[in-house]
């Protein structure tokens, strides 16, 4: 497994100031694509005028990221399906965690995701 540096994904994400920062890594399995992480610092809380432009559904997860002000925020890590349960997920979190220059990490995960919860 090989890990690429991504593409910047913050200006497809929501509404941010251009350049807002953002890391991200793919995992490559024998040259196809396993998996990837995005990561970066949030550093202050959503305006509150952005959030007019936040559809509802949304928006929790939107004041969910204002609580984790001052960490390093994982907002995706992702496994296809037929790569899980072989440590991919494991590795591209550490990478997302030496990306993060030792400041606390945070995860917004549901509840109903099993392996993201287990100890």
């Amino acid at each position: 497994m090989t890990l690429t540096p991504g593409p910047s994904v913050s200006a497809e994400r929501r509404v941010r100031p251009p350049g807002f920062p953002s890391q991200s890594l793919v995992a490559e399995v024998y040259g196809k694509v396993a998996g990837c992480v995005c990561s970066y610092p949030i550093d202050a809380p959503t305006p509150q005028e952005e959030y007019a432009a936040i559809r509802p559904v949304f928006r929790a997860l939107l004041e969910l990221e204002d609580l984790s002000v001052g960490t390093h925020y994982v907002n995706v890590l992702a496994v296809y399906p037929e790569h899980r349960g072989k440590g991919i997920g494991s590795r591209l979190l550490a990478q997302a965690e030496g990306l993060a220059q030792s400041a606390t990490m945070s995860l917004i995960v549901s509840d109903a995701s099993r392996n993201a919860v287990r100890p």
